[in-house]
């Protein structure tokens, strides 16, 4: 898996769901500033490995949350691809 720290390969598998299965189901991870993912998900974005794709909504519930997505080449950091059909799972 690269040189990618282990937290930040796991935010990613988050992401697409690799948790819960073995493929791609989904392509989204809220974080807020302060959570415990949030500077990963911040870093990831800078490496190009994941996008931000702006606040969760609606805003005053979920406050400073912000959306996060896993780019191809992110998918590819952890072994994956992007199938069509998550590429703007919501």
């Amino acid at each position: 898996m690269n040189d990618l720290p282990d937290r930040h390969a796991e935010v990613l598998r988050r992401a697409l769901g690799l948790d819960k299965s073995d493929a791609p189901s989904k392509n989204r991870f809220a974080a807020y500033p302060g959570c415990i993912d949030w500077e990963g998900c911040r870093a990831l974005v800078e490496s190009g490995l994941m996008r931000d794709d702006g606040p969760l909504l609606p805003r005053p519930l979920f406050g400073p949350a912000r959306v996060f997505r896993v780019t191809e080449a992110g998918a590819k950091a952890v072994g994956s691809t992007l199938s069509r059909s998550i590429v703007f799972n919501v």
